[in-house]
């Protein structure tokens, strides 16, 4: 496990707006695939020339009552950011929180929480809850949600590994939050202007 490279990809934006949009454009393209020859457009959105689209706009609407937006004719905007790479640190003195994050990060274990409602110990579909420009972003409190809450693999938070407070905290590096115990909610260093080793709350 040591040495491991992993990585995360986050998202920002609506992702509600971006569900229903993407419902409403797959809902197009089925229809378009289904009827279109009926009306001399070719099978797929992207084939279309501006007539064709505009065809496609007076057809689709008075065949299914539904009015179409011009944002409706193409997928909508990723709200993916770029992957964020890293390599866990392969120090003997960090194996304990180095496991818990591979197995909160892979969701391996396939572990939930104890704490009704049980949600999965798990950092998939977690949000970044704290941003502080100049100083870190924080991320993976898997109960909650808010930064209030947190589980390790181990149950509850852990004690520190005296290695991991020895380790340098520079830009690039991802740490554990701490309230007294290691929370195992990452962070990551926007500046080096304070220590990261404040509440996670």
């Amino acid at each position: 496990m040591s040495g491991t490279r992993c990585w995360i990809i986050f998202a920002a934006g609506d992702s509600q707006a971006y569900e229903k949009a993407l419902g409403r454009q797959q809902e197009l393209v089925k229809w378009l695939g289904e009827n279109g020859v009926k009306y001399g457009l070719a099978g797929k959105l992207e084939d279309l020339d501006d007539a064709g689209r505009e065809t496609l706009t007076a057809v689709y609407e008075g065949d299914t009552k539904v009015s179409l937006q011009p944002s409706d004719l193409s997928p909508p905007p990723s709200l993916l950011l770029p992957r964020l790479s890293f390599t866990l640190s392969s120090a003997p003195g960090l194996k304990k929180t180095t496991a818990n994050f591979l197995a909160l990060l892979t969701d391996e274990k396939k572990l939930v929480s104890k704490r009704p409602p049980n949600p999965p110990l798990r950092y998939k579909g977690n949000r970044v809850f704290r941003i502080e420009e100049g100083f870190v972003a924080q991320t993976g409190d898997v109960t909650r949600h808010d930064g209030s809450g947190g589980e390790s693999i181990y149950g509850g938070s852990f004690n520190d590994e005296k290695d991991g407070l020895k380790t340098p905290f520079q830009l690039g590096t991802i740490a554990m939050a701490n309230s007294g115990k290691n929370s195992a909610q990452p962070i990551l260093p926007s500046s080096l202007s304070r220590s990261p080793r404040t509440p996670s709350s």
